[in-house]
């Protein structure tokens, strides 16, 4: 796993941690400040994880194996 997928993974359990979190203050009647902060944070992760991908350039998450990239071309090629 090369370094981009593992920072895009990390992000994205960040980003659940994150979202549950903001759910449990919203179902529990939290402070709307707080809620803002969560969001604002939702928003920041989501940012980072759009960065680490574009700096890729192709999604950071898609598989690297050149088996799968050959299959794609021969799917398309039908």
């Amino acid at each position: 796993m090369d370094r981009q997928r593992k920072n895009v993974t990390i992000a994205l359990l960040l980003l659940a941690a994150t979202i549950a979190l903001t759910a449990a203050v919203i179902l529990t009647g939290g402070d709307d400040i707080l809620v803002a902060v969560l969001l604002g944070l939702i928003a920041a992760e989501l940012l980072v994880i759009g960065r680490i991908t574009e700096a890729r350039g192709d999604s950071a998450l898609a598989p690297d194996d050149a088996e799968s990239v050959n299959m794609d071309e021969d799917a398309v090629s039908r």
